[in-house]
């Protein structure tokens, strides 16, 4: 029910900034992923000092950091159980990124998706999240 309603604010936000056929600036990103972030940080008990240091590469073994890796993938509707949605991925990358970035981006969806291949829902995303972070850590985007 949460997740619903952080991405219709998300949604929302993102309607009320800019035009449809704009994409979010990454400092409006970040912005708007705080909510995200919050939601799934209290769901699933990660340490916030662990969910940081995804951003440089960091994976410590942690069943906690795994599951908020699918929370906000399941909030952000690109996974459903241990399923990622390409597709859904792929329509996000074209709506909400810089079209600077958004050819890189794909190709690391495209790159990672089939390397997330556990049937557990956390390790599967968090295998995505660490492939895509460790194949382009410089166009790498996770709240």
């Amino acid at each position: 029910m949460h997740a619903r309603w952080f991405f219709l604010i998300f949604l929302f936000t993102y309607l009320s900034l800019h035009r449809a056929d704009c994409a979010m600036t990454l400092e409006q990103m970040e912005k708007v992923a705080k909510g995200f972030r919050n939601n799934c940080m209290s769901k699933t008990g990660a340490d916030s000092a662990a969910v940081d240091g995804i951003k440089k590469g960091q994976f410590p073994d942690d069943h906690n950091v795994k599951c908020y890796a699918y929370c906000i993938m399941k909030v952000m509707r690109t996974m459903n159980d241990a399923n990622i949605d390409k597709d859904m991925l792929i329509k996000q990358i074209e709506i909400f990124f810089p079209e600077d970035l958004q050819a890189r981006l794909k190709a690391t969806t495209e790159k990672c998706v089939p390397q997330a291949t556990s049937s557990d829902k956390c390790e599967a995303a968090y295998q995505y999240v660490q492939c895509t972070q460790q194949a382009d850590p410089d166009a790498f985007f996770f709240p």
